[in-house]
Parts: C-alpha cells; sequence; structure tokens
C-alpha cells in the first residue's frame, strides 16, 4: 500500500465526518470550516466551539483533468462520504469525475466547438480548418475529444 493510501487528509477526514452529519446540516468542502475545525495532529474534524472561519482550497487549473472537476464537485456536492458518492448522480456512479460534472450540468457541451469548426469550414482552407482544430483539442478542452475527433 502506498504512503498517501494510508494517510487521512482534511478531505478524506471530512468525508468520514459527514457519517456522523445528520442530512440537513451537510455542506460543501469549502464551506465546512466555517462550522468545524480540523486538527492537523488527530487528522480529524470537530465541531467549532466559537467563531467562524473561510475555507480555503487550492486553485485547479481547468487544463489539469480529474483533478479541477474533482474540486468542481466539492464546490457543489453536500455531504459525500466518499469518493465514489461524489461521482455518483442520481443513483448513477460515473466512471470519472468529469464525467459526473456533465452529468450535473456543471461543464458544458462540445456544441461551440462543433459550430465554430462548421462555420469555419465555410471559408478557411484545409490547412487553416486543421490547425483550428488542434487549437479546440489542445486549449479549449472539449468535454469528449474522442466524439470531437471522430466527429470531424
Amino acid at each position: 500500500m502506498t504512503r498517501t493510501a494510508l494517510e487521512r487528509t482534511s478531505l478524506t477526514a471530512y468525508f468520514v465526518f459527514n457519517f456522523v452529519i445528520p442530512p440537513e446540516q451537510a455542506t460543501t468542502y469549502p464551506d465546512f470550516p466555517r462550522t468545524h475545525i480540523y486538527n492537523k495532529s488527530t487528522k480529524r474534524w470537530r465541531t467549532r466551539k466559537q467563531g467562524s472561519a473561510v475555507g480555503r482550497m487550492f486553485f485547479v487549473h481547468p487544463s489539469s483533468g480529474e483533478l479541477y472537476f474533482l474540486r468542481l464537485l466539492l464546490n457543489t456536492v453536500k455531504g459525500p462520504k466518499s469518493f465514489e458518492e461524489l461521482r455518483t448522480i442520481n443513483d448513477h456512479v460515473h466512471p470519472t469525475f468529469k464525467a459526473a460534472c456533465i452529468a450535473l450540468g456543471l461543464h458544458r457541451d462540445d456544441c461551440e466547438w462543433d459550430n465554430c469548426l462548421q462555420e469555419a469550414a465555410s471559408a478557411h482552407t484545409g490547412c487553416q480548418l486543421r490547425s483550428l482544430f488542434a487549437t479546440i483539442l489542445f486549449f479549449c478542452e472539449p468535454v469528449n475529444p474522442e466524439l470531437f475527433w471522430d466527429k470531424h
């Protein structure tokens, strides 16, 4: 077993704590520190006795793939008890965080990129279209790159 698999993090401790929180008190991961404190030595969350705090999460660039979609779900889903539950939408466990985000409507479809290529096809050369296509694949992060590739 790897070191990270054995180690409890504030996120995995949040999952554990969600087992004891009533569903009506569940919050998103960034909102959790307002009412709870993470103890780094015991690696557990406890209820805050007084005051409030603002939770912070690291910035994750959209090109980071699954980490970006994990962060998006943590900012949206209240009270998940595991990574699997984060990927579960309407009783269906999605294979990736990205698929779960798409199912929740948190990530757009590729319609705008399809329209862009169709519009460009009427006025641009083959070389220009290939360059545009590569630019879209590389920089614009289509939702389903394989389908986008097959379609165009």
